[in-house]
């Protein structure tokens, strides 16, 4: 689950604020909106990778605000030039459990 209240991030020339966002456990979404909207930046608010002006965000029901970004638990796939292009998509998607100490069997069940 990953809760997001009254966010606001600043950069030079860009500011996003007011931003809500309630995902609950076991369900899929996705952020539409044109190129510049802010929908990177809230995913990179989600994984700790830039620094938030205000607000609030839970995953799992625990703040993270304080927490590095290796120790939330979540990751992000950029859409250009980020994927390591000798492994199958299956195996870039799967690279970051091999730091958490599991593996992918061939029938994909993952261990």
């Amino acid at each position: 689950m990953i809760q997001i209240r009254d966010l606001t991030v600043k950069l030079p020339g860009f500011i996003l604020q007011n931003i809500d966002l309630w995902v609950g456990k076991g369900e899929f979404f996705t952020l539409l909106g044109p190129t510049g909207a802010g929908k990177t930046l809230i995913l990179e608010s989600i994984t700790g990778m830039v620094p938030i002006h205000e607000g609030n965000i839970a995953i799992n029901g625990k703040d993270v605000l304080k927490m590095p970004p290796e120790k939330r638990g979540v990751g992000i796939v950029y859409q250009d030039s980020a994927l390591f292009p000798h492994l199958s998509v299956r195996k870039n998607i799967f690279f970051g459990l091999r730091y958490h100490g599991k593996t992918i069997r061939k029938s994909g069940k993952i261990c």
